[in-house]
C-alpha cells in the first residue's frame, strides 16, 4: 500500500543519514574544510566513505544532477503551456500548443533558452539562490491553495491523505516564506 511505501522511503532515507554521519569524522571535516574555503575547496564527506570507489560517488552525483535537469526541462515548458491554454496570463498564450494533445514546441525553446542563459552566465552559484527561491515560491503557492481550498471546503478539494488538515497547508507556506528570508531576505 501507499502507506508503506511511505514509511520504507522514510526509514531507508533515515537509516542514509544515520550511517553516512557515523561513517565521516567530524573533527576532519571542520579543520580540512572551514565554511570560508568552501568554493574553493569541495569536500564530499560521502566521496570520502564510498564503496568501491570514490568514482561512483561522482557519477552518482552527475547522473543526478542531468536527471534533475532533464525533469525540469520536460516539466516547466509543460506548465508554461498549460498557463498559456487556460488564458491565465494572457501573454503566455503563445506559448500554448495550437491543437490539443500537441507537444509545447514554443514552450520548450523558450525554456531552453532560458536554461542555456543561466548555463553560459558562468557562474552557477550566482544563479542558484534564486532558483530556490523560485522553488520556495512555487511550493508556498500550492501550500496556500491548499489552505484556501480545505478551508472553505471545496467539493473538488479531495486529498487523499488522511490526517489533512488546512492549517499543515498554513504551516507549509510559513515554512517556505521562512526559508525564503532566512536565504535572501533582500530579494525574497
Amino acid at each position: 500500500s501507499r502507506r508503506s511505501q511511505v514509511l520504507v522511503t522514510v526509514v531507508v532515507f533515515s537509516i542514509q543519514v544515520v550511517v553516512v554521519a557515523g561513517g565521516a569524522c567530524r573533527r576532519s571535516a571542520l579543520v580540512d574544510f572551514p565554511l570560508d574555503d568552501f568554493p574553493k575547496i569541495p569536500r564530499f564527506v560521502v566521496k570520502d566513505i564510498a564503496w568501491p570507489c570514490e568514482e561512483v560517488v561522482i557519477i552518482g552525483v552527475l547522473l543526478s544532477t542531468l536527471g534533475a535537469g532533464l525533469q525540469s526541462l520536460a516539466g516547466a515548458p509543460r506548465l508554461l503551456a498549460a498557463l498559456g491554454r487556460d488564458n491565465l496570463i494572457p501573454a503566455l498564450g503563445r506559448f500554448a500548443p495550437r491543437n490539443p494533445g500537441d507537444e509545447p514546441r514554443a514552450a520548450v525553446l523558450f525554456c531552453a533558452f532560458l536554461s542555456c542563459c543561466c548555463v553560459m552566465a558562468g557562474n552557477l552559484n550566482a544563479i542558484a539562490p534564486f532558483i530556490t527561491l523560485w522553488f520556495l515560491t512555487c511550493y508556498m503557492i500550492i501550500n496556500i491553495a491548499c489552505a484556501y481550498l480545505g478551508y472553505e471546503e471545496h467539493p473538488s478539494f479531495r486529498p487523499t491523505y488522511r490526517f489533512y488538515d488546512w492549517r499543515i497547508s498554513v504551516l507549509g507556506a510559513l515554512v517556505c516564506a521562512f526559508i525564503m528570508f532566512y536565504i535572501l531576505p533582500i530579494y525574497a
